[in-house]
């Protein structure tokens, strides 16, 4: 058995475009409120019978407002970066350069962050023996199932971690 508990963070203003949508208005730059739900997942519940403490989490909550509220999220190959540039030197905008732009690279990025947050965790290591009693390793309790990333009530997308519950 498995359980499943959600967190949402959010709304968080940030603004992006992708130049290569030249056949769209979002090629222009525009903003959002954007949430991010993540989904954690366990095998087995913690004394308090939860699978998640969402109280331990002010360390995520301060990495997406330093990384999104107010900021124009920008890709790094942009062929607009000195413009880009003169804009923030000028007091215009924030910049926070991404290899990729978008909600499904937002879900993808704060993901596998948030995973590897936990994955740093004392608290969330055990020990397993799940094949045999020689074969004892240690792994996550809790792990990050997915993240989803809402532009707005219509518009969002997801990002599945390939392991989910580990155990």
């Amino acid at each position: 058995m498995s359980f499943q508990s959600s967190k949402v963070w959010g709304p968080i203003s940030a603004a992006f475009y992708q130049p290569g949508a030249t056949h769209s208005h979002c090629r222009f730059i525009h903003g959002y409120g954007l949430k991010f739900k993540a989904i954690f997942s366990c095998t087995d519940l913690d004394v308090r019978d939860w699978v998640m403490d969402f109280g331990g989490l002010k360390t995520f909550k301060q990495h997406l407002e330093a990384e999104y509220d107010h900021r124009l999220l920008v890709r790094r190959d942009d062929h607009r970066k000195d413009l880009l540039l003169q804009m923030e030197e000028a007091g215009l905008c924030q910049l926070t350069w991404r290899s990729n732009v978008g909600c499904e690279a937002f879900a993808r990025h704060e993901g596998l962050w948030l995973q590897q947050w936990l994955n740093d965790q004392p608290w969330n290591k055990i020990t397993s023996t799940r094949y045999s009693v020689r074969e004892r390793f240690e792994c996550n309790r809790v792990n990050v199932f997915s993240m989803e990333v809402m532009e707005h009530e219509n518009n969002s997308a997801i990002w599945f971690h390939d392991k989910g519950s580990i155990r």
